[in-house]
C-alpha cells in the first residue's frame, strides 16, 4: 500500500490510562496564571503558573476531559489534554495484557491535516470561569492531544467562529497617542456602523457599534485591522492592538475579552515615544478612522500591502506586487470607471455582442472549421472591451496623488511615470519577448516602479481616509525617508540617461 500505518510499541510514557494522563500534565511548556477577575495571559518570565479545568468540543459536549490552558507571550494559546476528540493520525491507546501501551500512528498527510482542522472548544476552569477556545487546531502524540488556539474568549460559552457580535472595542497601542480623542466622540462609518471613543481611566477604547452583527473574524478583519492599517499608512509605524473585547446583544450586555498571541488583558505601554513618524497621531481624528473603516471594507486588504510593501525579496517581486496592487485599488476606489461612458450598460453589451458575431462571421467566411472555438476566442478577447486600460488607471491614480503632493512623481519628467510602470508590469506578468532593453535597464525600471508605487498609493489612500491635502503634503515633503526617495529616484534617472 502507498500509505502505511506504523505501530508504536513499548510506550514507556505510561502503563495505564491514569498514569498516561499524569504524564500529559507534566509535559507542558510556558503556562499561565489566573489573576483577579480576568485571565492574565501575560505570565512573567520564569514563572510556572497553570490554568487547569475541564474542556470539551462543542460537537461532543458529553465528552469532557481535564486539561491545562497555556497562553504564552507572542505564541498562540495551547490546550494540553487527552482524548478530547477522535483523531485520525493517532488511534486510541490500547493496553496489552502485559501492560504495554500500543498506539497506531498514521503517516498520511490527509490524516494530520484533518486532525488540525479548527474546532471550537468550551471549558470551565477550576475557578469556575467559562472560556471559549475558537479555532482550536489539534495534533496528537504519545503524550496526548495538543490544540493550538487562535482566539480565547474569556468569560462565556459562545458558538465560536460562527458567533455574531453586535459590537467590538479595542485599544490601539499606547493611550498617550490619543489625547485629542475625547470621551464620547462619535463618527459614522457608512452602513457598517458607528465608531466612538470611550475613556476608562488611562485607557482609550475605540468602540465600534455594528449595524449588522459580525463574526469574530469579520470584526477582526473589517474593523480592527483597518484601524491599525490606517495608523501604519499615516505614521509609517506599526502600532500594537491592545486589549480587545466583544459584545453580544444590547448596549447593557457585558463585554467579553478576546485574547490572542498578541493581545492580552494588559494595555500597551511604551517606554518612550517613537521618533521618525510621518504624520503625528494627532492628525488622525475619529472621523478619519470611521471613514477608513468604511472605505477599506471594499479593498480586500490591499491597503495593508501599501502600508507594508514587500521588502527583502527580489526587485521583480516587489515591482510586480505593487503594480498588481495598484490595479486592484483603482478598480475598488474608482468604481464605475468605464470606456464609452456615453453609452449605457445595455448599449455596451450590445456593441460587444455585435462585435463577437461579426468576428465569427469573418471566421466563417474564411472557412475556419471550428466556429465555437472562434466565438470563445473572440469572447475572451473582447471580455474587457469596456474596461479602461491599465495605463489609464495609473494615470488616474497619479493625478490624485500629485494633486496632493506634486513631488511624488516629479522625478519622472514628461509624464513618464505611468508608461514606465505599465511597461514594467507587462514585462514581468506576460514575459513578452518584444522588450529589447538590456537586463540592467529593465532592472532599473523595476526599481523605479517598486520605489515609487508605494508612495503614490499611500497618498491616494490617506486622501481617501479624509485627511486634508495640505496636511499630507506638509508632513510628507519634510519626511526624511520621502526625501531620500526623491534623491534616489533622481540619481537612478541620471544614471539611466548617461
Amino acid at each position: 500500500m502507498q500509505h502505511r500505518w506504523k505501530t508504536v510499541v513499548e510506550c514507556l510514557v505510561s502503563r495505564t490510562p491514569t498514569r498516561l494522563k499524569r504524564a500529559i500534565r507534566s509535559r507542558r511548556p510556558i503556562l499561565l496564571t489566573e489573576q483577579h477577575q480576568d485571565l492574565d495571559v501575560r505570565a512573567k518570565e520564569g514563572s510556572d503558573p497553570t490554568l487547569k479545568g475541564h474542556f470539551w468540543a462543542t460537537t461532543e459536549s458529553e465528552r469532557r476531559r481535564d486539561g491545562e490552558l497555556t497562553v504564552g507571550v507572542k505564541a498562540d494559546a495551547r490546550l494540553e489534554t487527552f482524548d478530547l476528540v477522535d483523531m485520525r493520525a493517532f488511534s486510541p491507546a490500547k493496553i496489552l495484557p502485559n501492560g504495554e501501551t500500543h498506539l497506531l500512528q498514521s503517516g498520511r498527510p490527509e490524516d494530520v491535516v484533518a486532525d488540525f482542522s479548527p474546532i471550537t472548544v468550551h471549558g470551565v476552569l477550576d475557578s469556575g470561569r467559562e472560556v471559549t477556545l475558537v479555532d482550536a487546531m489539534g495534533t496528537a502524540g504519545l503524550s496526548g492531544q495538543s490544540f493550538r488556539v487562535r482566539y480565547v474568549l474569556d468569560g462565556a460559552h459562545l458558538e465560536g467562529h460562527d458567533q455574531r457580535f453586535n459590537a467590538v472595542r479595542f485599544q490601539l497601542d499606547d493611550a498617550r497617542w490619543w489625547p485629542h480623542l475625547k470621551d464620547g466622540m462619535t463618527a459614522v462609518a457608512g452602513t457598517m456602523g458607528s465608531l466612538s471613543i470611550s475613556r476608562d481611566g488611562q485607557s482609550v477604547w475605540f468602540v465600534f457599534e455594528l449595524k449588522e452583527p459580525m463574526t469574530l473574524r469579520e470584526c477582526d478583519s473589517l474593523v480592527i485591522s483597518p484601524a491599525r492599517t490606517l495608523a501604519r499608512l499615516a505614521l509609517m509605524m506599526d502600532l500594537d492592538v491592545g486589549p480587545t473585547q466583544l459584545r453580544v446583544g444590547a448596549v447593557e450586555s457585558s463585554w467579553i475579552p478576546m485574547l490572542t498571541k498578541s493581545r492580552g488583558s494588559e494595555p500597551v505601554r511604551r517606554e518612550s515615544e517613537p521618533t521618525g513618524m510621518l504624520l503625528l497621531p494627532s492628525a488622525l481624528g475619529i472621523e478619519h478612522f470611521a471613514t477608513w473603516i468604511r472605505v477599506s471594507a471594499d479593498l480586500d486588504g490591499l491597503a495593508a500591502v501599501v502600508a507594508n510593501p514587500p521588502t527583502g525579496v527580489a526587485i521583480q517581486a516587489e515591482a510586480l506586487t505593487m503594480a498588481s496592487v495598484a490595479e486592484g485599488l483603482h478598480r475598488r476606489l474608482f468604481i464605475g470607471t468605464k470606456r464609452f461612458q456615453s453609452l449605457g450598460p445595455a448599449q455596451r453589451r450590445t456593441v460587444r455582442n455585435d462585435a463577437i458575431n461579426a468576428g465569427v462571421k469573418a471566421f466563417e467566411e474564411a472557412s475556419y472549421p471550428d466556429l465555437e472555438e472562434a466565438r470563445k476566442a473572440l469572447s475572451d478577447a473582447l471580455g474587457h472591451l469596456t474596461d479602461v486600460s491599465y495605463l489609464s488607471r495609473l494615470e488616474e491614480l497619479e493625478q490624485e496623488a500629485v494633486t496632493v503632493t506634486p513631488e511624488v512623481t516629479a522625478g519622472f519628467p514628461d509624464h513618464t511615470w505611468a508608461p514606465l510602470v505599465v511597461k514594467t508590469r507587462n514585462l514581468l506578468a506576460h514575459q513578452l519577448d518584444t522588450d529589447k532593453r538590456g537586463m540592467l535597464e529593465k532592472i532599473d525600471a523595476m526599481t523605479l516602479a517598486a520605489w515609487s508605487l508605494p508612495w503614490v498609493l499611500r497618498i491616494v489612500l490617506l486622501r481617501r481616509a479624509g485627511l486634508e491635502p495640505e496636511v499630507i503634503r506638509e508632513y510628507l515633503v519634510e519626511f526624511n525617508p520621502f526625501q531620500f526617495y526623491q534623491a534616489n529616484i533622481a540619481a537612478l534617472q541620471s544614471d539611466r540617461q548617461r
